[in-house]
């Protein structure tokens, strides 16, 4: 949940706030690595996660990168209602399917399979996976991320959605 959270309330303020696909191809990694770095640290303080700092905060980076992404390019595409898909797929469905409190193929079959192949069924094995096994069989949970980062900034790279005209109607030009 945290990490879903976190994701979301990036790529929402992000792509509210940034306007600019600049700022928020900028600001997405940013906030992104900072957030993941915050997160372990405190929990590597606590004692919650073993292993070394850099693999686990690329592991969870890149999972917060991955549902920021395309919050972000959803929200840039359609507007506000983007979180709402996002939230619908990746929390709704991707929470359940993730895999997190046991393996993925403790599932039934299909869906452990169909939990790793969204963000948080893939940070959470790439997180497992650097905390306790020192990064060995993340590679396919990284490609998954890496995907969704892509999808995410492929949706950036799509022209704003143009105002509909009851909202171009409510804009009253401010005289410079």
């Amino acid at each position: 949940m945290p990490v879903f959270m976190a994701g979301v309330a990036l790529g929402a303020s992000a792509a509210l706030v940034g306007r600019r696909r600049r700022v928020i191809a900028w600001a997405l990694p940013v906030g992104a690595a900072a957030v993941a770095a915050a997160s372990i640290g405190v929990a590597m303080a606590f004692g919650v996660l073993g292993g070394g700092f850099w693999l686990q905060w690329l592991a969870l980076g890149a999972g917060i990168l991955a549902i920021a992404a395309p919050v972000a390019g959803l929200v840039r595409v359609v507007g506000p209602a983007g979180i709402g898909v996002v939230a619908l797929l990746f929390m709704l469905v991707g929470m359940p399917l993730a895999g997190i409190s046991s393996p993925s193929e403790y599932l039934p079959s299909i869906w452990g399979d169909v939990g790793q192949l969204l963000p948080l069924g893939a940070t959470g094995t790439a997180l497992r996976s650097a905390a306790f096994f020192d990064g060995a069989g993340a590679a396919a949970a990284f490609a998954v991320l890496a995907g969704w980062i892509v999808v995410g900034y492929g949706l950036l790279t799509v022209p704003k959605r143009s105002p509909e005209p009851a909202e171009a109607a409510d804009v009253v030009p401010v005289a410079a």
